[in-house]
C-alpha cells in the first residue's frame, strides 16, 4: 500500500488520514456538496466474488437495516479499483477505550450512563436479529458532545437471513485461526490445570479445525471460542459485562494469556476479583449485575439487553451531579472548618449575592440528571491534557414521596409489630413486667368425651373497689384442657393464657354452663429490688369445685320404622308380651328402661343401648354422656327384616 495521501477517493476528497493498518485505512473528508465531515474506511481488496457478496451484504445491513441515533451511520459505500470503501458518520472525538487508558478507571455513574447507549445500540440491532459480536471499548465512539455510538459490525451475524458478514481482521481485532499443531500443545496445558472438562476440549479441538472463531479473544464468551457462527445475543451481553468492569475498573476480569487455550480456560472457570475490591464506589447491585452477564454457561447468563438497559435506567435515575449552589456551599463549609482549624474567621458573603446565586441554583437544578452526568463525560473527552480529568459529586436525588412512603411503611410495620408484640402479651412478659404480675387461672373438672367441651369456660376479673366492681378491661379469657389425671375418676385440667394485672384486689369469675365460680384474690405490691429480680411475684388461682359434680340422667327413648317412619311403641313393662312393641334394654345391666328397680344412671360414663322388636334388626347404641348433661333424648331407627 502507498504511503501517499491520495487526494480523490471516489467524489470525496481527502483531507487527512486518521488511521492506518495493514488491512487498510481510515482518511477524512468532507461530503461535497453537504459539507459534512465523514469518513472513509479503505478496507481489503475483493477480487473474488465471495468477498464481494459479503460486502455487499454488510453495506445493506449497514445502510438499511441498522439506522439508528446510537450506531454509526453508513451513507455510502463502492468500490474502486481492487478496494472497497464504506462512508461513515464522522465521530469527533475519542473511543471508550482511550477514555478509559485516560482516566485510569470510571465512576459508576458515568459508566452507567455509556452501558445505557450501547445498550440502546445493542437492543436495536438485536430486535433486528443482528449480533455484534465484537463489543468492546474500541468499538464504541464518544464525540466531544458525550454522543455515545457504536461502531464496527464488521463481523455482525444476521440470525434472520441466517447469514454471516465476515471482513479481514484490523489491528483492533484478532480473527482466531489455530494450527492442528497449537491446539495440541493447548489440550495438553488444559489437561495439565484440569480447568477444561473433556467435551469443551474436544468441542475446542474440532474449532481448531474449523477455524471460524472470529472476535477479540478478551471480550469473547466461551461459545464464542467453540464456533462464532452460532451465537446468541446472550455473547453480546457477555463481552457487556467485560467492558463495564473493565470501565470500573481500569482493568480486564479475565487474565490475558498467550494462547487460546489459556484464555478459553479462564473465561470457563468464571473466576474473577470483584469489582469492589478494586473500586469500593462500586456498588453491590453493579457487581451482581456483572457476576449475571459474567456467566460462563450461556444459559444461565442475562438473555435480553432489555433487562441491563431497566436496570441502568433505574440506577441513573438515583442519581444527580452536585449542582453549583451545592458545591459552593460544601467549599465554603470545608473553607470554614479549616479557618476554624487555624483561628481565623471568614467573612460572611452578602445576602443579596447569595439570593442571586441560589436562584441560579435552582435553575441548574432543573436540568435532566443524565445531562449533567453527560456533561463531565463531555469534559473528559474535550480534555487536551492527559491527566486524568477529575470528576464532579455525584448526589442521591432527594425523593422526598419516597422517602414519605417509606416512613408510612415503616411506621405501619412498627404499629402492627406492637399490636402483635401486645396481643402475644410480650410486651407484658419483658418490658411492663416490673410493674404487673401475671395471674394464672386454673380450672379441674370431670374428664370429657373429647379434648374440648361442648359448653366454653369463661374467666372474667372484676375490680374489688367494695362498689361498682368493673370488669378489668381486656382480662377476659376462655379456658383450654392442657391436662388430664389418671386413676378411677379421670379429671382434666383447663387453663387459661396469663393475665397481666396491676397491684390491687380483684374478683374471678368462672362461668361454663349452668355453672358460676367466684374467688377473690389480691396482686400484691412488689419492691422495686425484688420486681426486677428472678423472684418475681406470679399468682395462681387453682379451682376444684366441679372435680366431684355428678348428674342424674332422664332417658327419653323413641323407636321409628326406617322404610315408613312411622313410630313403634315401646313396652312399658317387662311383663308385656304384645307383639310389635319395641324393647330398650340397657346392655350394662340388662334391665329394660321402664323397670322400677333400674338403678339410677348418672353422667360422666359410657352407657350401651340396645333396641329390639320383633320382624325387625336389632340396633346398639354406644354413647358417652358428660358430667354437665342430664337429658337424653335417643331416636332409634329400626330396619325391617324383608
Amino acid at each position: 500500500m502507498s504511503d501517499k495521501l491520495p487526494e480523490l477517493i471516489g467524489k470525496y476528497k481527502i483531507q487527512g488520514l486518521i488511521a492506518k493498518g495493514g488491512m487498510g485505512a481510515v482518511y477524512k473528508t468532507v461530503h461535497p456538496t453537504l459539507k459534512t465531515p465523514l469518513v472513509i474506511k479503505k478496507l481489503t481488496s475483493c477480487r473474488n466474488s465471495t468477498n464481494e457478496k459479503r460486502f455487499e451484504q454488510e453495506a445493506k445491513m449497514m445502510m438499511t437495516v441498522l439506522r439508528n441515533p446510537y450506531i454509526v451511520g453508513v451513507y455510502d459505500h463502492f468500490k474502486e479499483g481492487s478496494f472497497r470503501y464504506f462512508v461513515e458518520e464522522y465521530v469527533d472525538g475519542m473511543a471508550l477505550d482511550k477514555v478509559i487508558e485516560k482516566q485510569k478507571k470510571l465512576s459508576p455513574q458515568l459508566s452507567m450512563l455509556i452501558l445505557k447507549d450501547v445498550c440502546i445500540a445493542l437492543n436495536f440491532a438485536h430486535s433486528k436479529g443482528i449480533i455484534h459480536r465484537d463489543i468492546k471499548p474500541g468499538n464504541v465512539l464518544i464525540s466531544k458532545q458525550a454522543a455515545i455510538k457504536l461502531t464496527d459490525f464488521g463481523i455482525a451475524s444476521n440470525q434472520n437471513e441466517k447469514q454471516y458478514v465476515e471482513v479481514e481482521p484490523k489491528h483492533s481485532r484478532t480473527s482466531l485461526k489455530i494450527s492442528k499443531k497449537a491446539a495440541k500443545g493447548d489440550k495438553t496445558v488444559a489437561s495439565d490445570a484440569t480447568v477444561v472438562n473433556a467435551d469443551a476440549t474436544a468441542a475446542l479441538t474440532s474449532l481448531t479445525q474449523a477455524n471460524v472463531s472470529m472476535g477479540t479473544p478478551s471480550y469473547m464468551p466461551p461459545e464464542q471460542f467453540l464456533d462464532s457462527s452460532t451465537v446468541t445475543p446472550a455473547a453480546d451481553i457477555y463481552a457487556l459485562g467485560v467492558m463495564l468492569y473493565e470501565m470500573l475498573t481500569g482493568e480486564k476480569p479475565f487474565k490475558e494469556s498467550d494462547s487460546l487455550q489459556g484464555m478459553f480456560n479462564e473465561k470457563l472457570k468464571g473466576k474473577y476479583i470483584s469489582p469492589r475490591k478494586i473500586n469500593p464506589e462500586v456498588p453491590l447491585s453493579i457487581c451482581l449485575l456483572i457476576r449475571r452477564m459474567l456467566t460462563p454457561n450461556k444459559k444461565w447468563r442475562i438473555q435480553k439487553v432489555s433487562r441491563i438497559l431497566n436496570f441502568v435506567r433505574r440506577y441513573l435515575n438515583k442519581w444527580d451531579v452536585e449542582t453549583a449552589e451545592h458545591q459552593k456551599k460544601r467549599l465554603r463549609k470545608e473553607a470554614v472548618q479549616l479557618a476554624k482549624k487555624h483561628g481565623k474567621k471568614i467573612a460572611k458573603e452578602p445576602k443579596e449575592k447569595k439570593e442571586k446565586e441560589s436562584s441560579v441554583g435552582k435553575q441548574d437544578s432543573e436540568h435532566n440528571n443524565l445531562y449533567r452526568i453527560r456533561v463531565q463525560l463531555a469534559r473528559i473527552v474535550n480534555s487536551k491534557t492527559e491527566i486524568a480529568v477529575k470528576e464532579a459529586m455525584f448526589l442521591k436525588k432527594n425523593r422526598y414521596l419516597k422517602r414519605i412512603l417509606i416512613a408510612v411503611l415503616c411506621a405501619s410495620a412498627l404499629c402492627a409489630t406492637f399490636v402483635l408484640c401486645w396481643q402475644t402479651k410480650l410486651i407484658h412478659k419483658y418490658i411492663l413486667r416490673p410493674f404487673i404480675s401475671p395471674v394464672t387461672i386454673e380450672l379441674e373438672m370431670p374428664a370429657t368425651s373429647s379434648a374440648n367441651p361442648d359448653q366454653p369456660i369463661i374467666a372474667m376479673i372484676f375490680e374489688d373497689d367494695g362498689e361498682s366492681f368493673p370488669e378489668v378491661k381486656d382480662a377476659r379469657s376462655t379456658l383450654v384442657p392442657v391436662s388430664m389425671s389418671n386413676g378411677k375418676n379421670k379429671t382434666r385440667t383447663f387453663k387459661a393464657d396469663n393475665i397481666y394485672l396491676k397491684p390491687g384486689k380483684y374478683r374471678l369469675k368462672v362461668a361454663t354452663g349452668p355453672f358460676v365460680w367466684w374467688d377473690n384474690f389480691v396482686v400484691e405490691e412488689e419492691s422495686l429490688k425484688k420486681a426486677f429480680s428472678n423472684e418475681k411475684q406470679h399468682v395462681y388461682i387453682h379451682g376444684d369445685f366441679l372435680k366431684n359434680v355428678t348428674k342424674k340422667i332422664s332417658v327419653h327413648p323413641y323407636v321409628f320404622n326406617s322404610r315408613t317412619g312411622n313410630q313403634l311403641k315401646i313396652r312399658e313393662t317387662p311383663e308385656d308380651d304384645t307383639k310389635g312393641l319395641a324393647k330398650i334394654k340397657v346392655m350394662n345391666f340388662n334391665k329394660y328402661l321402664d323397670d322400677p328397680e333400674l338403678p339410677e344412671m348418672s353422667a360422666g360414663n359410657v352407657w350401651i343401648f340396645q333396641v329390639e322388636c320383633e320382624g325387625y334388626k336389632k340396633e346398639t347404641y354406644r354413647l358417652m354422656l358428660d358430667w354437665y348433661q342430664d337429658e337424653l333424648i335417643l331416636y332409634a331407627v329400626l330396619t325391617p327384616i324383608d
